[in-house]
């Protein structure tokens, strides 16, 4: 399947990205192959961490946004697949102090 998965940037600090080219990463296996092992572990653990953030994000668009949605006055009767179409572009949770809004 492809990666639905986005990337996340501190809060504060400098972030860095680099794409390795497979061939780098080949190489740099053969020359150092206890690194495979650790590269594995990394990818695994970040394959988990995508699927736990994707099944969170689920549960809060099926558990908040679509019912949310249903109560107003512009979806109120509109059908829980059509809901949820709408919810899938919902950025994410966002929380607000009174009055900030």
């Amino acid at each position: 399947g492809s990666r639905t998965a986005t990337c996340r940037a501190w809060a504060s600090g400098p972030v860095a990205c680099a794409q390795i080219n497979g061939a780098a990463i080949q190489a740099m296996v053969q020359e150092h192959p206890q690194a495979l092992v650790m590269l594995k572990a990394f990818l695994d653990k970040q394959a988990e961490e995508n699927r736990a953030s994707e099944e969170r994000r689920r549960r809060w668009m099926r558990e908040v946004v679509v019912p949310a949605l249903s109560r107003t006055w512009l979806f109120a009767g509109a059908p829980d697949d059509f809901l949820h179409a709408v919810a899938i572009n919902v950025p994410g949770e966002r929380l607000h102090r009174t009055g900030d809004v």
